[in-house]
């Protein structure tokens, strides 16, 4: 996923998104792919997730997409998952601002120790500071990041 500022893009994800989530978790395992084995016992149980989330991720339901992300970024926080920059930029590509996103840090920290601060609040609050200096050069970086590690990974998509 990729943001264009001039075009003032609000990020979306799209069912596009799933064949080529599913594709880049091959090898996963020892080889098998990552849906293997629970296709085997009911196929179509990962492609209605799939839409499910999809569709989730997509619908205020009484939350802005701001509110989603600062959301979001606070469980990726807690749960040590990778894709802090990109929920980071998310967040405040969505009208969040560093205070908020500083915010969510702190409440991870209350609440599941400060270790959630040391290995993604840390990068969470940088990623911020470099929002502010330059939106631009800090999406490029998130996207080069992601490129750089993981090209396949997309925002909400687990480790």
């Amino acid at each position: 996923m990729t943001m264009d500022l001039q075009n003032n893009d609000k990020p979306q994800h799209s069912e596009q998104e799933e064949p080529e989530m599913r594709e880049r978790m091959k090898n996963v395992y020892g080889g098998m792919k990552r849906t293997e084995l629970m296709d085997r016992y009911f196929p179509d149980l990962l492609k209605h997730w799939g839409k499910a989330r999809l569709s989730m991720l997509n619908k205020e339901g009484g939350l802005s997409l701001c509110d989603r992300e600062l959301i979001i970024l606070g469980m990726e926080i807690c749960m040590r998952h990778r894709d802090v920059e990109a929920h980071t930029v998310l967040a405040l590509v969505s009208g969040a601002t560093s205070k908020q996103i500083a915010a969510v840090v702190g409440l991870c920290m209350a609440v599941h120790g400060m270790y959630s601060y040391d290995e993604r609040g840390v990068r969470a609050l940088k990623t911020a500071e470099d929002y502010d200096a330059d939106p631009e050069a800090a999406i490029l970086k998130v996207n080069n990041l992601r490129g750089g590690y993981d090209a396949s990974m997309q925002p909400h998509d687990t480790p």
